[in-house]
């Protein structure tokens, strides 16, 4: 008999004494929220929320909030994110992996200097997870079904199926990966049929290497960034944009006018309709696209899946100017506007 009251009192004292850990950890939980979206001076962004619910016992600790908003500030760039609610769920014995559910409707403004965006984003379903290490975030995984992204800027609201979004920084801080990838993805269209608005899929998986400095105008810490070394590894991107399929990687950089500077190999197929397309949208000048064809097309192989003519050509960008190979095809502006 002593041989069973004995294991059953020991699980009884261990039931009673994790009972009381969760209820403590449940009960500390206010004061680490209200940690969380305090703002202090080596955190780059605040909170704040109306109030705050812990369920879940005993194995989960459920956090869900009521009115949240995120802030983050650099330099004279603001991102501010709000929704109806938030919930956050993670295990009582680790709370550097935390689950995530996010609202069907969300906002976000951004600011940057004289540069204002407000957008609204719906979903049937948004979730995802972060990674925790060292008191800041190592690892985002989030997942949007059914989206739905209105821009105040733009007419028409930019769509997808399903988007993936992953961000990692490496433990040493030297670079940041993302990957992102999208199923049915719409958008309004800047090129005439037969490319409508409508990417059926598409990923890219990129590497940021350096630092962008915080605080003063963007172009001022993208300089700091490139003079550093700074550049943007596409480890891999794929985009199937019927007739158009396109597999690339490179590395872009760059130049003294805030222009992209890179180097790709790539494998394109239904580059031609790609290029009737960009001359009827008036891109591409039309004796310049005949000359790319002709290149292309002396330099192309037929996919054996498709019959179709497949390339495997370098595309560079240089001076202000995207080459497919040896043809120069269209001129590529600076990624941010003189006045930021």
């Amino acid at each position: 008999m002593r041989r069973i009251v004995l294991p059953f009192a020991v699980l009884v004292v261990l039931a009673g004494a994790y009972t009381v850990f969760w209820f403590v950890v449940a009960g500390r939980a206010q004061d680490w929220i209200a940690e969380w979206a305090a703002e202090a001076p080596d955190k780059d962004w605040h909170g704040s929320f109306e109030t705050a619910e812990v369920t879940g016992y005993p194995f989960d600790l459920k956090v869900r909030i009521t009115a949240p908003e995120v802030v983050w500030r650099d330099g004279d760039s603001e991102t501010v994110w709000s929704g109806p609610w938030l919930v956050a769920n993670y295990r009582p014995w680790n709370l550097n992996r935390i689950a995530f559910q996010l609202p069907k409707v969300q906002e976000v403004w951004i600011t940057e200097g004289r540069w204002r965006r407000h957008l609204t984003i719906a979903t049937a379903e948004a979730f995802g997870d972060l990674e925790i290490a060292g008191g800041k975030a190592r690892r985002l995984n989030a997942e949007f079904r059914a989206m739905v992204a209105t821009d105040d800027a733009l007419d028409q609201p930019v769509t997808a199926d399903r988007l993936l979004v992953i961000a990692e920084t490496a433990a040493d801080g030297g670079h940041r990966d993302l990957f992102v990838e999208a199923e049915n993805l719409t958008f309004p269209a800047r090129l005439p049929a037969p490319f409508e608005g409508k990417v059926p899929f598409a990923a890219a998986s990129l590497s940021l290497k350096g630092d962008v400095p915080s605080g003063g105008p963007i172009r001022e810490r993208l300089a700091s960034w490139r003079d550093a070394g700074g550049t943007l590894k596409v480890l891999s991107l794929k985009v199937d944009w019927p007739p158009l399929k396109a597999e690339a990687d490179g590395t872009v950089a760059l130049d003294e006018a805030f222009r992209p500077l890179g180097a790709f190999s790539t494998a394109i197929t239904g580059y031609d309709a790609l290029l009737d397309a960009l001359v009827d949208g008036g891109q591409v000048a039309r004796n310049e696209a005949s000359m790319a064809k002709t290149v292309l097309d002396v330099m192309a192989k037929r996919d054996e899946a498709t019959g179709e003519p497949r390339i495997e050509v370098p595309v560079t960008i240089q001076n202000g100017t995207l080459f497919v190979g040896p043809v120069p095809l269209m001129p590529v502006p600076p990624v941010v506007p003189g006045d930021l």
